[in-house]
């Protein structure tokens, strides 16, 4: 009878709150880790700067056509450095550690893009200009860079000194140019107001805080009954490692699981669909590739913290199961 209600604790109780506790700490080592994301980030900067096709997408969304869109984009690059993008994608990670921390309660992804407007007006409008046209399309074959919007058309001519097309570019396209550029973008069109509205009511505690004290509670309540687990299935010391070892192998194995579910096909497939819901907006497939490889190295990261927790667990369980085994029982 020992033994029947011994197991039904463990089915019921035991292995569903020490699987969350273990779960919770996987997902606690990377969730609160400043590094995950600005590792994240970072590719996706890399992934930016390598893929011009994102900005030509968008031109061409805008209206101008694939040759316009070409010579503007290798002019943006003049102007979009790697240590423009790192600022940006620092403020996104400063913010989630602000929202995270409790000093504010908004989530508001967006991109200054007046740093940019400024270098365009400013040091590096020069730079901006000869980028632009030295990818033009020679006017003899017929090919022209057309914004219709604003009734751009440019091409080199053997006719037109490139000095003077570039004076015209500056006085005439760029002024223009510079009333299309908003101030910001939403760098993403997840809408966090649920979220911030939830946390906005435990104004007196932060996320992690809240967090934390949840795992904790978690973990007390986890030990406690599988520690309560020894008094109901056994009086001898070696009998009760096997079922504490024996309790927390299920729960290990889960976890183990877990990791290899996130890194799984499937899991991919999955964030495949996701990201192809980004498909019909400016930046296209282009965009939702970008967000496919952001994702693929969240989970692989994931994966790990979750298989290595789940190690850690059968390592513990083995021990205990050992123990129970090696130690000899006490002869009367």
């Amino acid at each position: 009878m020992r033994k029947f209600f011994a197991t039904m604790f463990i089915l019921i109780l035991v292995t569903p709150l020490l699987t969350a506790s273990l779960l919770s700490i996987a997902v606690r080592s990377w969730i609160f880790n400043r590094d995950f994301y600005n590792q994240l980030f970072e590719k996706r900067a890399e992934f930016i700067l390598e893929n011009p096709n994102l900005l030509e997408s968008l031109i061409e969304q805008k209206g101008g056509n694939e040759e316009f869109a070409n010579a503007l984009t290798a002019a943006f690059y003049t102007v979009i450095t790697p240590k423009y993008l790192e600022e940006q994608m620092q403020g996104f990670v400063d913010q989630l550690f602000e929202f995270f921390q409790g000093t504010s309660f908004k989530l508001n992804f967006q991109i200054d893009l007046t740093p940019i407007k400024d270098d365009i007006s400013g040091e590096k409008k020069t730079n901006f200009v000869d980028a632009f046209v030295n990818n033009l399309p020679t006017c003899n074959t017929g090919k022209y860079a057309r914004f219709p919007q604003s009734n751009f058309e440019y091409c080199l001519s053997m006719s037109t000194p490139s000095d003077i097309l570039k004076q015209r570019i500056a006085e005439e396209m760029l002024p223009l140019l510079l009333t299309f550029m908003p101030d910001t973008i939403n760098a993403t069109s997840i809408d966090f107001s649920p979220i911030t509205k939830w946390t906005s009511m435990f104004g007196f505690i932060s996320i992690q805080q809240l967090f934390n004290i949840g795992l904790i509670t978690l973990l007390v309540i986890s030990i406690l009954l599988w520690l309560v687990l020894v008094f109901i299935a056994d009086k001898r010391f070696r009998i009760r490692l096997r079922w504490l070892g024996g309790a927390l192998f299920l729960p290990a194995i889960l976890t183990i699981t877990s990791g290899f579910l996130v890194q799984s096909n499937t899991a991919r497939n999955w964030v495949n669909l996701r990201a192809q819901q980004f498909s019909g907006t400016p930046l296209g497939a282009d965009l939702a590739t970008s967000i496919l490889d952001t994702a693929q190295t969240a989970a692989s990261r994931i994966g790990v913290a979750f298989l290595v927790v789940g190690v850690v667990a059968i390592g513990g369980a083995s021990i205990l199961l050992a123990l129970g085994i090696l130690i000899k029982p006490r002869v009367n």
